[in-house]
């Protein structure tokens, strides 16, 4: 008896675990996003916060964001916001410095990047990044669009659409708001069913156990 409930006890720990790794049945996929707008927004200066590029060990780094370029980076553990100053406002020099140094989470004085961004910018919007999705997914690439616009209440950052892409070709788009949702709902239900099956698979066996009196 004392086995059993072991085994079952075991079970139910582990099952948070896949959302910390890529486990069976997940696959990687590139992640990148465009902010459209930012050209008719020249007076003020756009940055996102925190982004790794590496693909190794994580270090917080800072891009500034031109035009209508697209930007790429390693989606785990990163879901970059976005900030804003009007760029009269900006010291060039100290920005430059703020790219340079990077926050690898070692230096006791805490993440100056992210003291200056308070401290000087506003943060308008975050941006939801993918790194992991179920194998059974046709695309291997997610790229997301995003707008900047100006009204009487300030700037403001707005999710425009998803796109899927396979070897450049793309191959669906979707305008949800829950960014993650429509990624990781297949997986979780299959993840669901599998436990629930496991489960009910227990059960019968503790039941037989118990009539052949082998479990008290």
């Amino acid at each position: 008896m004392k086995t059993l409930s072991l085994i079952i006890l075991s079970f139910f720990i582990s099952i948070p675990a896949y959302s910390d790794v890529v486990t069976e049945g997940e696959t990687t996929v590139s992640y990148e996003f465009s902010i459209e707008g930012l050209t008719d927004l020249a007076g003020y200066t756009f940055v996102a916060y925190p982004v790794n590029i590496s693909g190794g060990s994580p270090v917080n780094e800072l891009f500034i964001l031109e035009g209508d370029k697209t930007y790429s980076f390693v989606g785990k553990y990163f879901d970059p916001d976005i900030y804003v100053i009007e760029t009269e406002k900006l010291d060039p020099e100290k920005l430059t410095n703020q790219v340079d140094y990077g926050y690898t989470g070692e230096d006791e004085s805490g993440d100056k990047i992210l003291n200056y961004l308070k401290e000087n910018f506003t943060m308008i919007g975050t941006i939801s990044s993918v790194y992991s999705v179920p194998e059974s997914v046709d695309y291997s690439s997610v790229k997301d669009l995003y707008i900047v616009s100006k009204d009487e209440n300030g700037i403001k950052l707005s999710f425009s659409k998803r796109e899927f892409y396979q070897n450049g070709k793309l191959l669906k788009t979707s305008d949800k708001n829950d960014l993650n949702e429509d990624i990781d709902s297949s997986f979780n239900f299959k993840y669901m069913m599998l436990s629930t099956s496991i489960l009910a698979l227990l059960t019968i066996v503790f039941i037989v156990l118990k009539k052949r009196k082998f479990v008290k």
